[in-house]
């Protein structure tokens, strides 16, 4: 397939059928190890498939009065932790994980939740593995999805659609693998049963607001699964304070474009409310629509008001007055895409070059002219992306003799032609189609290649379909 796509660049312009090339192999992936204090986040509150069970204003969440599964016997079922505790009408308590199995809680609407078993092993609080079902005549089916791991954490009281945490004698269950509030205790935030106002708990409020990206506390996330954040809090315990080691820093578009791949300060965060400050965002691919100017004031755009700041504008003291209990890091995760062109008609798709309303920094000696807007580009991957299978990266790649540059994969580890010289990785392509998803597309005019989810314009032949780029 490589072989026959590259002959098919050197010697003619037919049409090719609407199929990615080939990935490069093997991938060059950013030679980057453990960072200190780095996790990976979610857009799922208690699990990929607890979160859509929610109705009523709320999370689902169940009632804590139940029976014990070995006498029949009714009891009131607490929260130790994230462990569950039972107590019956005599007071004598139950706290055996194995107590537990097949007990039935039930929630306002009739659905129920089933402990099928509890995991053990390699954790220091039971993980219980649940099942769901709407009514008492369906089927039970799983509440963790197994894909990420089916255990699930007991936590205290119930989330409401902000996902605001509610202190209330209803149980709550968290699923580890794709659950933020089960991730956040996996961190060492564990909100134990105090309520608003205990540190515990408000820890792990301001924790979920962060892994979700909950940016305004209205109950949106923005952003992707098992996005890499570098978490920073100010107790010891947990993860580490703000003044370690790797230091956050301001993404400084007008300084580097575009950007090492290293984490730089993004928000600030605090229990009851939106983030306190904002710095850059998680997925430029996930715009909020202008945030919530109305609670989180965007500096850029406010003039005259010395309070409207930037996160690296604070000093760590002035945060934690404002109420910040957490701060976190993220890197450029994807980055837009800008048609340029030169004075020869020579036209580029690039993430180089910096653009707001105005033209900022150029991508490259000669390309002054922006002629648009594309798509964008992957620049770092999340966990829930195959390096090997989900993506090709592409690379600008320069002709020195006919001055042509172009956004392309290698083909077979070598330039798209024999006369372009390889440069600057500019991110990666998705392999598969998806509904956020645009195809981008290589075409030639003569010498001249160019790369982009549009048709360049007249004189352009189409050659092949490259992979797919993140909507505009």
């Amino acid at each position: 397939m490589r072989t026959t796509f590259l002959a098919s660049l050197l010697l003619t312009t037919a049409c090719t059928t609407e199929a990615p090339i080939d990935a490069p192999a093997p991938i060059d992936e950013i030679p980057r190890g453990p960072v200190y204090g780095e996790e990976l986040q979610g857009s799922h509150l208690l699990g990929n498939l607890a979160d859509p069970l929610a109705g009523g204003g709320s999370f689902l969440a169940v009632a804590n009065t139940t029976t014990l599964p070995s006498t029949g016997a009714a009891v009131t079922v607490s929260v130790s932790g994230t462990s569950l505790v039972a107590t019956d009408a005599a007071g004598k308590t139950y706290s055996d994980p194995n107590d537990f199995v097949s007990m039935v809680f039930a929630s306002a609407s009739g659905s129920e939740l089933r402990v099928k078993a509890v995991d053990l092993a390699s954790t220091t609080s039971p993980r219980y593995v649940l099942e769901y079902r709407p009514n008492n005549l369906a089927a039970w089916s799983d509440y963790c999805d197994p894909t990420f791991g089916t255990g699930a954490v007991a936590l205290k009281g119930f989330w409401d659609r902000d996902r605001r945490h509610v202190k209330g004698p209803k149980l709550s269950f968290a699923c580890t693998g794709s659950g933020v509030a089960a991730k956040c205790v996996d961190w060492g935030y564990v909100p134990g049963a105090a309520g608003p106002g205990d540190s515990a708990w408000d820890h792990h409020q301001a924790c979920t607001q962060m892994a979700s990206a909950n940016i305004c506390m209205d109950g949106s996330s923005y952003t992707r699964e098992l996005t890499p954040i570098l978490i920073r809090d100010f107790i010891p315990g947990a993860e580490p304070a703000p003044t370690d080691a790797p230091v956050l820093e301001r993404l400084d578009p007008l300084a580097t474009w575009p950007p090492a791949d290293r984490f730089y300060f993004e928000a600030a965060w605090q229990p009851d409310g939106p983030a306190i400050c904002l710095s850059k965002v998680r997925w430029a691919s996930l715009p909020p629509g202008g945030y919530c100017p109305a609670k989180l004031p965007d500096p850029r755009v406010v003039e005259g008001n010395s309070e409207v700041r930037f996160c690296e504008d604070y000093t760590w003291t002035e945060l934690q007055a404002a109420g910040a209990l957490l701060v976190n890091g993220s890197l450029p995760m994807d980055l837009p895409l800008y048609r340029w062109s030169n004075a020869a008609g020579d036209r580029v798709t690039s993430v180089n070059g910096y653009v707001t309303d105005v033209v900022e920094s150029y991508p490259f000696a000669g390309y002054t002219t922006l002629r648009g807007s594309d798509a964008i580009l992957l620049r770092n991957l999340p966990g829930s992306v195959d390096p090997q299978r989900d993506v090709i990266e592409v690379f600008d790649q320069y002709n020195p003799a006919t001055g042509d540059r172009v956004v392309a994969p290698l083909v077979g580890g070598n330039p798209i032609t024999a006369g372009h010289v390889v440069g600057a990785r500019e991110g990666y392509l998705l392999t598969a189609a998806g509904a956020d998803r645009v195809p981008f597309r290589l075409f030639r005019n003569g010498d001249d290649f160019t790369s982009t989810n549009s048709h360049p314009g007249p004189g352009f032949t189409f050659v092949a379909l490259l992979g797919y780029a993140i909507a505009p």
